[in-house]
């Protein structure tokens, strides 16, 4: 059961998402104990910087949604 994230897992998730594993990001932003604004130790950015940053123009944009619709603001 996942119950809380660190940055190193959340970097993770991103790095799933970015290989088209969407679902996986929504499943851990479902869970209230989720941070969708922990900054990442190695880049200093947000989980919402590093979608942005993401290759693919749908998969980008499906991240961001979702990061968005689960309250990340920076």
């Amino acid at each position: 059961l996942l119950v809380s994230y660190s940055v190193c897992t959340r970097s993770h998730i991103l790095d799933r998402a970015s290989h088209g594993s969407v679902v996986v990001l929504e499943y851990v932003l479902e869970h209230e104990d989720c941070d969708v604004d922990p900054i990442n130790r190695l880049e200093k950015a947000t989980p919402l910087h590093l979608a942005v940053k993401l290759g693919h123009p749908e998969i980008r944009r499906a991240v961001v949604d979702s990061l968005l619709e689960a309250g990340a603001d920076t």
